[in-house]
């Protein structure tokens, strides 16, 4: 009996053993698995780490090629700008060029203008100065206005004054009526007279005076003048002649003349106007008169000529086609000897150029209110 509850005993203890054993056995695999699950999670994780740090490293790297890559775009864009802007800088370079090569062609263009203009000018001056007739040289110096030109006007009201040289070099052909819807026709003009001594053709001691006149009034500062001719090679009709002075809006028409008859012993000087029964230029006449009358005496009393006295005439068309006062001239007769020789003596043409020029003066302060 006691020897089998020994071996029970023994046998409880084995049983006792193997459970301890086999429980050990058991934890001792669950904490190798625990181990190895800790080592593979260790590992997991490591790999992890690397991938999160190949992507963190990829992303750096692409944040930095990211980077590069606007750095370099910046860096394009910046040549791009520079070589634009450089492209523009020599685009305004060459617009600067061409508009200074502009100016400087402008200004050379303007400068040859002014040489062009100037030796105009001076050629035309030299051909005035190769049509002066006896005793016309001495007034070359003074003879730079265009006829038909109006001088410049200056702040001071001027005077406008026509100037007519009666007759022609080249005598206008044909008839013309004697008025402003006339039917009446007079010749357009005629060769006039000549000297019975010295042989000076009327239209060249008429332009002679005329351009001594012109100078007078024009250095007075007073007046400004028109001529009706400057040389002797245009024909010209008495309603042209008056027409220029229209044009010019002249405030008085002289017109220069001189006498020729058949008798040489007829002398002296006279002034011709429209008269009040005019059928043409009526409204005029008083004026004319006036003008005629201050013209007639100065003259006489600067040249101590005979006075003829005044003449209402109506058969004047140069007269009769003006639209102001007008005042025809005669300045002696060329028919007689000593009053031919005088017209051709440079004293007295003086004196009959100031005497007009007084004349035309007086006529001035009377009107000029």
């Amino acid at each position: 009996m006691k020897n089998k509850v020994k071996k029970t005993s023994v046998a409880l203890c084995l049983i006792f053993c193997m459970i301890l054993t086999l429980s050990a056995c058991s934890n001792l695999k669950t904490t190798s698995k625990k181990h190895a699950s800790e080592k593979v999670a260790d590992a997991d994780d490591k790999a992890e780490d690397k991938n999160d740090n190949k992507y963190v490293a990829t992303a750096i790297d692409d944040n930095n090629n990211h980077d590069t890559d606007q750095v370099k775009s910046q860096d394009s864009n910046n040549q791009e700008n520079a070589q634009i802007n450089s492209q523009d800088n020599k685009k305004d370079n060459k617009n600067d060029n061409k508009n200074l090569d502009e100016n400087n062609l402008n200004n050379n263009i303007n400068s040859e203008k002014k040489s062009s203009d100037s030796a105009e000018d001076k050629e035309g001056k030299s051909k005035d100065e190769s049509q002066l007739g006896d005793g016309d040289k001495s007034e070359k110096k003074h003879n730079n206005t265009s006829s038909h030109v109006l001088p410049p006007v200056s702040d001071v009201k001027r005077m406008v004054v026509c100037i007519d040289p009666g007759h022609s070099g080249v005598v206008a052909s044909g008839t013309e009526p004697i008025g402003p819807g006339s039917s009446e026709e007079k010749l357009k003009d005629t060769s006039g007279t000549s000297g019975c001594v010295t042989k000076i053709p009327e239209y060249k001691l008429t332009l002679a005076l005329s351009k001594k006149l012109k100078n007078l009034l024009e250095e007075d500062g007073n007046y400004m003048v028109i001529m009706t001719r400057t040389d002797h090679k245009d024909p010209l009709s008495c309603k042209e002649r008056a027409s220029i002075a229209n044009k010019a809006d002249a405030d008085i028409f002289v017109r220069i003349h001189a006498d020729g008859i058949d008798s040489q012993d007829v002398n002296g000087v006279s002034a011709h106007y429209p008269t009040k029964n005019n059928p043409y230029v009526s409204k005029y006449s008083e004026k004319s008169r006036v003008l005629s009358e201050f013209l007639l005496e100065s003259m006489c009393h600067e040249t101590k000529a005979t006075s003829r006295g005044l003449f209402g005439r109506d058969d004047l068309s140069g007269s009769n086609w003006a639209k102001m006062p007008v005042s025809l001239i005669e300045v002696g007769f060329m028919s007689n000897p000593q009053e031919d020789k005088l017209l051709a003596d440079e004293k007295y043409r003086n004196k009959i150029a100031q005497g007009l020029f007084k004349g035309i003066e007086k006529y001035r302060k009377k009107y000029d209110k």
